[in-house]
Order: structure tokens, then sequence, then C-alpha cells
């Protein structure tokens, strides 16, 4: 009788409580983005600048701070 007691209190409890949802938030300074872009007849574009993209953040234009072409990856 007494475990029961127990179980059903602490299961009293639980249902009372409110129950909260694990938040996580940071704050990011840089992000690093890969893309391969290619033309019209599939051949990859390798010669792009930063200048020839646009990078949106909640459709507010962002500044590409870093730019590199990396062409040893798979």
């Amino acid at each position: 009788m007494q475990i029961a007691r127990r179980s059903t209190i602490l299961g009293l409890i639980a249902k009372a409580w409110p129950q909260r949802q694990p938040t996580f938030s940071a704050d990011v300074n840089v992000v690093s983005i890969f893309a391969t872009v290619r033309d019209e007849s599939g051949r990859i574009v390798k010669d792009l600048n930063a200048e020839d993209f646009v990078l949106l953040e909640d459709g507010v234009p962002q500044k590409v701070r870093y730019f590199s072409r990396e062409t040893d990856l798979p």
C-alpha cells in the first residue's frame, strides 16, 4: 500500500508540474557555406567571386566576409 500511495502522489505531482521544453541559443559570428555551381551544360563554374553571390539571413542581405575557391574537394 505504501508504494502504491507514493507512486500515485508522484504521478499527481508530475502532472501538475509544468513541463518545459529544453531550448538552446547561441551567437554565431561566422558560418561556412560550401557551394558547387554548375552552368547550363552541367560543367562546374570555376571563376566566381564573392560579388557573384547574394547571402540572405531572414531576407536581410549579409556581407560575405571570407571567400575562397576550394579545388581539392571531392
